[in-house]
């Protein structure tokens, strides 16, 4: 009595849960942030050992205009930027320079390259270092900068919501995936191909019988869409279309000798095994002339 009461129980609470007068419960609530800005700069110096950097004891750097860019999407919200160049001595000696990207807010990310003599070079560091030997080297030259950074402050929201459906999709019969694919095969004339036999007509699906016999795929290769079969009746290549669109056959109608026959033939390996196991028949030999 305990048992049917709780199986009873079970069966009323699942029926409640799906009927019309429960709202469906959310499946996906999720909100996500999201947008970008991205600012590129340049700028472009000629004999740069020329300027007067100082000494070690009073250094004088060069920096760039500061560069400006506006987010007109983000209420015109703006960023800047400048490069800045300063000597490094060592013992009174110059020996390097330092090139630094100047920023007003800080960047997600960032790309600082220099060019000289048509080279890019790409360092990963803020600031990087230039070896004062490449200046001094080149007295005619031409340096170019290049920053393009990366801000994401323009950030907005997006809400996304999916519910569970009224009337469940998933009532009633559930198709297996052999009549899904006979469905489709059905619907695409591509896929069919034509058997003669008897002077009757019989449809079969390509893909199919290609997959269940190795003569079968041969014979399709070719891309035909019609083939001949004079030694066997059309109520037997029926039977072998049915069984190799389905696994079985519903009546065999005393066909198994000549279910097994064309099964051997046309290379039907599995054809040939339903029926040995399934009927219990012993066949010594078969031999077509």
């Amino acid at each position: 009595m305990k048992i049917l009461l709780c199986f009873f129980l079970i069966i009323c609470h699942f029926s409640t849960a799906f009927s019309g007068d429960v709202k469906p419960p959310s499946i996906l609530d999720i909100e996500t942030e999201f947008g970008y800005f991205n600012a590129s700069f340049w700028w472009s110096i000629k004999r740069l050992h020329l300027h007067n950097f100082g000494s070690n004891d009073e250094i004088k750097s060069l920096k760039s205009p500061i560069f400006k860019a506006f987010d007109y999407s983000d209420s015109d919200k703006e960023y800047q930027a400048q490069f800045k160049i300063s000597t490094v001595y060592n013992e009174n000696i110059l020996t390097s320079y330092s090139v630094e990207a100047l920023f007003s807010a800080v960047p997600t990310a960032f790309t600082f390259c220099y060019k000289i003599d048509e080279e890019w070079k790409c360092p990963v560091e803020n600031p990087f270092t230039l070896e004062s030997t490449v200046i001094k080297n080149k007295m005619e030259f031409e340096i170019k900068f290049y920053l393009k950074a990366e801000f994401n402050n323009n950030k907005k929201t997006n809400t996304v919501k999916k519910d569970y459906p009224p009337t469940l999709p998933y009532h009633g019969k559930v198709e297996s995936l052999r009549n899904e694919l006979l469905k489709m095969f059905d619907e695409d004339e591509a896929s069919k191909f034509v058997i003669e036999s008897g002077g009757e007509e019989i449809t079969a699906y390509k893909s199919i019988m290609q997959a269940r016999s190795s003569l079968f795929k041969e014979l399709l290769s070719n891309g035909t869409d019609r083939l001949r079969i004079t030694d066997f009746q059309p109520k037997v290549i029926q039977k072998m279309i049915e069984f190799c669109n389905s696994d079985l056959i519903k009546n065999f109608e005393n066909e198994e000798t000549s279910l097994f026959a064309i099964g051997y033939d046309y290379k039907i390996k599995s054809l040939m095994a339903n029926i040995y196991f399934a009927k219990h028949i012993f066949i010594f030999f078969y031999c077509s002339f």
